[in-house]
């Protein structure tokens, strides 16, 4: 495609401006891409209030909740074989719908139903979730947690009144983009203009105010089980900012990554105008070579060949299912960007490449170097302060339970460890403990892990200092004995 060719193409979208303030957007050069269309209707926000957003689409819908109105949109959406999702991001949040082609002007009659009759009024909605976004932070969700942390959230759910905020400000019709990727005749635009001519946000007076929902127990946290699990990241890559060169290089960075050292779990969205962000679990090799990569070019034509053709697959997939990219598709619309797409990219581009910036929070065990969450960038070595550690006795012991409901003497290994930490911070000891039958080592583990919570929480022990192991006992111990062992430094 020539340079005026794509001069030509790169508003997609056709906007059309409703006088209640909405607007309707419509891609006419994504139509008949597939069996199915998707219909969306977004809104923008500012950049803090991405965690809101996402919680307050829980309460746009959520099928599970047993109310007659989410029975009566799960009822129709599936007379319509509608796919519901939801999407937010710095730049916004949006609901969308993919829906069987004859049923386009249904899907989106469906999403105005499911802005309009928004139970936010009823607390109980809200306390219903509350309760959801509390049940996603249980358990051992290492990846989940680092990517919160990684954008800022707390994981508390945001407050009643901050909800209402949100609901004014960002469900204002001046605010509101009703979408479709295809096209609508003159008549099916006025009917929908006709139909969202209807709404209005409430005044803020006619919703009841709500005191909040009771704290829920928090699972364990990373920091408690960092030692015990392979190597999360949450990670962001710095891309340029113009689309075609961006995926263009989003593509050969992970073809090459695929490559070189593949992940063992990935999942990538573009994030911002010049960021791709992605959660990822790795093994040591990928690991290394990724923190190591400073520079992104193609080395030979047949890599740029192949670079090129992930590229040109990728377009198509873009353009062939939209509705299964908002972070392209939406974010772009909500930025006022646009996606403009040729069908190949200049090879001086490949060849040239690119610096390549990377920043985000990394887990990495301990054989790599590593016991906790780093957050700056480049390559970590592991470091032991030689003179400190030649002059310290390290704390260690060997206890065996007087009896039988005996409890370790928690107080006095935490000012023990407190005291060798205070002089080498770095230290790490661990917790061994013993079992005769196999069946015991769940047992054992479980309560091992219990006392370390212990000292980490309530003597303030740094959960990267302390390590769990279980072993089949020796001939000349108790079943029930505990040894702390020091085994240098992290």
């Amino acid at each position: 495609m020539g340079a005026a060719a794509c001069l030509v193409g790169i508003w997609l979208q056709v906007v059309e401006i409703w006088p209640s303030g909405m607007r309707l957007v419509t891609y006419p050069e994504l139509e008949r891409q597939g069996p199915m269309v998707g219909a969306f209707v977004a809104w923008p926000h500012a950049p803090d209030k991405w965690e809101t957003g996402e919680f307050f689409l829980r309460l746009v819908y959520d099928a599970t909740y047993p109310s007659d109105r989410t029975r009566r949109l799960r009822r129709w959406g599936d007379s319509l074989g509608l796919i519901v999702s939801t999407w937010s991001g710095p730049e916004g949040a949006a609901l969308l719908v993919e829906a069987p082609w004859p049923h386009k002007k249904e899907a989106l009659k469906w999403l105005y139903a499911a802005i309009a009759s928004l139970e936010l009024g009823d607390e109980r909605f809200y306390q219903w979730a509350g309760h959801r976004y509390g049940r996603q932070h249980e358990g051992l969700r290492l990846g989940e947690e680092i990517a919160w942390r990684r954008r800022g959230w707390r994981g508390i759910p945001p407050s009643y009144e901050a909800i209402k905020t949100y609901f004014y400000t960002a469900l204002r019709p001046e605010s509101l983009w009703v979408g479709l990727f295809g096209q609508l005749s003159l008549r099916e635009k006025a009917e929908l203009r006709r139909l969202w001519a209807h709404w209005q946000t409430p005044v803020p007076d006619t919703i009841p105010s709500y005191t909040g929902i009771s704290p829920f127990p928090r699972g364990d946290t990373v920091e408690e089980n960092i030692w015990a699990y392979p190597i999360y990241g949450a990670a962001c890559v710095r891309t340029p900012p113009a689309w075609p060169e961006r995926l263009a290089f989003v593509e050969a960075f992970l073809s090459w990554w695929q490559e070189t050292a593949p992940p063992l779990q990935f999942q990538g969205a573009f994030e911002g105008q010049d960021q791709y962000c992605f959660e990822v679990r790795l093994d040591g090799k990928s690991y290394q070579v990724l923190r190591q990569l400073a520079h992104l070019f193609a080395r030979d034509s047949l890599q740029m060949r192949a670079w090129m053709e992930a590229y040109a697959r990728r377009r198509l997939k873009l353009r062939g299912e939209p509705i299964h990219y908002p972070d392209v598709w939406i974010a772009a619309l909500l930025r006022g960007d646009s996606v403009s797409l040729p069908d190949t990219v200049p090879g001086q581009v490949w060849l040239r490449g690119w610096p390549i910036t990377l920043w985000g929070i990394w887990l990495v065990q301990e054989l790599y170097g590593l016991d906790t969450l780093v957050e700056e960038c480049g390559t970590h070595e592991k470091g032991l302060v030689q003179d400190t550690a030649a002059a310290l006795a390290p704390f260690e012991t060997l206890w065996v339970p007087p009896h039988r409901r005996a409890e370790p003497p928690l107080a006095e290994w935490a000012a023990a460890l407190q005291a060798n930490l205070a002089s080498q911070s770095r230290l790490r000891w661990v917790f061994v403990g013993y079992y005769r039958y196999r069946w015991e080592e769940g047992l054992v583990l479980r309560r091992l892990h219990a006392w370390r919570r212990v000292l980490i929480r309530q003597y303030k022990i740094p959960p990267g200092a302390l390590q769990v192991q279980v072993r089949p006992v020796l001939p000349d111990l108790p079943s029930k004995a505990i040894r702390v062992v020091c085994v240098g430094s992290f």
